[in-house]
């Protein structure tokens, strides 16, 4: 009894009924009307509905994900101090710098010292370590009071030879000895610098190394955080809108115009059966 028709160039259908009874066709075809209403709307808010889920349950697992990813990134943070780390290189780099700096000027004062060193004995090699004295026994002390002056010409033409210690040769002695500990005691510090260099160097590499790891890691933190965070805003916004569409409850389906009877019916066309007949 009921047949739909889609009229031409527009978004409009046509409802017709064929029934004995005018009034039963005019229900008949309000009731389908109504109905069809009823189920776009339903059909509306259904899609309306699991969309909504939908992005209700993405925007969930978004914002967990978020959370997760900024807990990381808390816990990185309490476990490795970045900061610390690079101001620990800085430290690290100066005392090495400090270290080398020292040893040079330490190498160069002993490079002087050896220098002297070596001088000084050159110059102890043309000294004698006692020098001969010669004087005539009236010089001595004891002497001196001699009243005889036969005897005190006699002991004039008496020589006496002496050794006493060369003055330069001591000195030079002592310069060399105290050169020699100066060298000896700047040796082992300059033993003790390299090896805190060497020392130096290899913890500046590790925690070097360490501190570069850490870096990397916590790039790949944030640029997951960041993409977390970017869904996250989407997803926030999609489901706004969809509370604003649910909001508007979607209707598009309306009667433009209701069923009306007709005026004569339509069949059995009387006239024309007789004339054919």
């Amino acid at each position: 009894k009921l047949r739909v028709e889609s009229i031409s160039n527009t978004n409009l259908l046509s409802l017709k009924v064929k029934d004995n009874s005018p009034e039963q066709a005019k229900r008949i075809v309000d009731l389908w009307a109504d109905q069809y209403i009823l189920f776009s709307q339903q059909l509306i808010s259904g899609e309306l509905k699991g969309s909504g889920e939908f992005l209700d349950r993405q925007f969930q697992i978004a914002r967990s994900n978020l959370n997760y990813n900024e807990e990381i990134i808390k816990q990185f943070g309490n476990r490795n101090n970045l900061n610390l780390l690079q101001d620990y290189v800085a430290l690290k780099q100066r005392k090495l710098t400090e270290s080398k700096n020292e040893l040079i000027d330490i190498e160069m004062l002993l490079k002087t010292k050896q220098d002297q060193l070596m001088e000084l004995k050159k110059q102890i090699n043309n000294q004698q370590e006692f020098v001969i004295l010669s004087k005539s026994l009236s010089d001595e002390p004891l002497m001196i009071d001699a009243k005889d002056g036969n005897a005190r010409s006699t002991l004039d033409k008496v020589k006496l030879k002496t050794e006493e210690i060369n003055p330069v040769y001591q000195t030079l002695k002592s310069q060399i000895v105290n050169t020699e500990v100066e060298i000896n005691t700047l040796k082992p510090k300059i033993d003790y610098l390299k090896q805190e260099i060497i020392n130096n160097e290899k913890e500046i590499i590790t925690v070097e190394k360490d501190l570069r790891d850490k870096q990397l890691q916590l790039l790949r933190l944030n640029r997951e955080n960041e993409m977390y965070r970017n869904t996250f805003n989407l997803l926030s916004s999609k489901v706004e809108e969809s509370r604003i569409a649910k909001a508007i409850e979607l209707g598009e389906v309306k009667i433009i115009s209701p069923a009306f009877l007709p005026q004569k019916p339509i069949a059995p066309k009387k006239q024309t059966i007789i004339l054919m007949g």
